[in-house]
């Protein structure tokens, strides 16, 4: 769902993203990461692809995203409403045009 409201596709952008502008914190990563499943997904990622890459394909993408991602949090550190990360299905019944507008998600 994120992906779509935040009109966004890369993994590394969209994680940062999630943590400035909704009620999803990095401490809620933290204790997420700890659950099984996740471990498992993880493990199965640097089995299939290796550390190496993990590592190096996130490294090689950082300088570039790292600008955009601090100018983001400079516009949105005053935020006063945050996107609810779990309690998101009464904004079916809105357009996404107007989640977007109630949020101010991706508004210059």
């Amino acid at each position: 769902m994120t992906h779509v409201v935040f009109g966004c596709d890369d993994e590394l952008k969209l994680l940062p993203l999630t943590f400035i502008v909704s009620d999803y914190k990095f401490r809620d990563y933290l204790r997420d990461r700890q659950h099984p499943a996740v471990e498992v997904m993880y493990n199965d990622l640097v089995e299939r692809q290796g550390l190496l890459w993990l590592y190096s394909s996130i490294l090689a993408v950082l300088p570039r995203l790292l600008p955009e991602l601090v100018l983001i949090w400079i516009k949105n550190r005053s935020r006063k409403q945050y996107w609810p990360y779990f309690d998101y299905k009464a904004l079916f019944e809105c357009s996404l045009l107007e989640i977007r507008r109630k949020f101010d998600i991706l508004q210059d």
